[in-house]
Formats: structure tokens, C-alpha cells, sequence
């Protein structure tokens, strides 16, 4: 509850998209703690505003390239072992970047957080590769 007014957070769009992508060659990445949703996309605060600070899409956006190059690749070589490596191996960098993501938010308010959107380290720890059965 912020300014006096509850936030209920639908995720059935989000769990039916992960529920659908079940099979071959797919991790998630995702946070698990509860305030992920509002670093990425945002929230308003009474002290400060309007604040956000993505670290998954940024995170996704780095790799897209070198993704798409080595997919290319390995589908060439129809290798499902390969294919799957390469997924899983994109998916660790993914997290490893929007650890990184998260960290630069932490640099840039060393001196002290002006918001409650302040990673005590509980948001980079969660941050995990999943299968999408895990869901």
C-alpha cells in the first residue's frame, strides 16, 4: 500500500505465456523477490516520483546479438545438445548482465539511495535461470 492505495499485481497474462513456452531449448529469467516488477517497470514514489531502473530488459537487449549469431550456427548443425547449451549459456549471461544492471543503480546512488528502490542484495541474489516447469 503506497498513498493509500492497493496494488494487486495480476500475473495470469505472465503465467500463461511461461506455461506455453514448456519444451525444448527454453530457460526464464526472473527475480524472486516481490519488488523485481518495480524496479523494471516503475513505480511512483511520494518523495521522488516516478522511478525505475530495468535490469532484466537491458539484460536481454545485450545479448539479443551475440543470441541470434550463435543460434544461427547451431541450427545449421541441427546438434539438439549444442542447442540447448547455447540457450542455457545465453540465459547464465542474462542473469550475470542484469546482476551487473542492478549494480550500476547501486554505484549511482552510492551516497544513498533516494528512493526505496534500493537492492539490499536480496533482488541480485534472486536472480536465477529456471526451467519454465518450475513455474
Amino acid at each position: 500500500m503506497a498513498d493509500g492505495v492497493t496494488y494487486v499485481m495480476d500475473t495470469r497474462k505472465l503465467d500463461e505465456i511461461i506455461q506455453s513456452l514448456k519444451g525444448e531449448h527454453v530457460k526464464v529469467v526472473a527475480d524472486q523477490v516481490a519488488y523485481g516488477v518495480y524496479w523494471e517497470l516503475g513505480h511512483r514514489t511520494s518523495r521522488i516520483g516516478f522511478m525505475q531502473h530495468p535490469f532484466l530488459v537491458p539484460a536481454c537487449e545485450q545479448m539479443r546479438d551475440p543470441f541470434s549469431k550463435a543460434l544461427k550456427q547451431a541450427m545449421g548443425t541441427n546438434d539438439i545438445t549444442r542447442i540447448d547449451k547455447l540457450v542455457e549459456n545465453i540465459a547464465r549471461d542474462v542473469q550475470r548482465q542484469a546482476i551487473l544492471e542492478i549494480g550500476k543503480v547501486k554505484q549511482k546512488y552510492a551516497g544513498g539511495p533516494p528512493t526505496d528502490l534500493y537492492d539490499t542484495g536480496a533482488l541480485s541474489n534472486s536472480i536465477d535461470v529456471f526451467d519454465p516447469e518450475a513455474f
